[in-house]
């Protein structure tokens, strides 16, 4: 996730020089499976499922009774949704597996 926002952050100037979006959204484009894939084992090790990442779109409907109320309503998904995400992981196995933090390194890179 940091890799992406310094790609993203050093996209800027370069977007500005040129006078496009194109770069930004291919850089979205391009991280878009792997932060789902992280954020989903993240959510996975507090035992949680991983469509929880879809809390965020709980907010749309909001967005048909104004925009300061949808916005609201996005804010408060996003802080839901990293506070799962900051939660600490189970202690020992939960139903996705092994907990990663009692395996050895050669049970790791297997």
């Amino acid at each position: 996730y940091l890799f992406s926002m310094l790609v993203a952050l050093l996209a800027i100037p370069l977007e500005m020089l040129i006078e496009t979006k194109m770069i930004s959204t291919g850089i979205g484009v391009a991280f878009l499976l792997p932060t789902l894939a992280a954020g989903t084992r993240r959510l996975h090790d507090t035992g949680r499922p991983g469509y929880y990442l879809a809390i965020p779109l709980l907010a749309i409907p909001f967005y048909f009774l104004g925009s300061a109320i949808g916005g609201l309503a996005l804010l408060l998904a996003m802080a839901l949704l990293i506070l799962l995400l900051c939660l600490p992981g189970h202690l020992g196995n939960n139903r996705y597996g092994p907990d990663p933090r009692l395996l050895t390194d050669s049970q790791v890179f297997e």
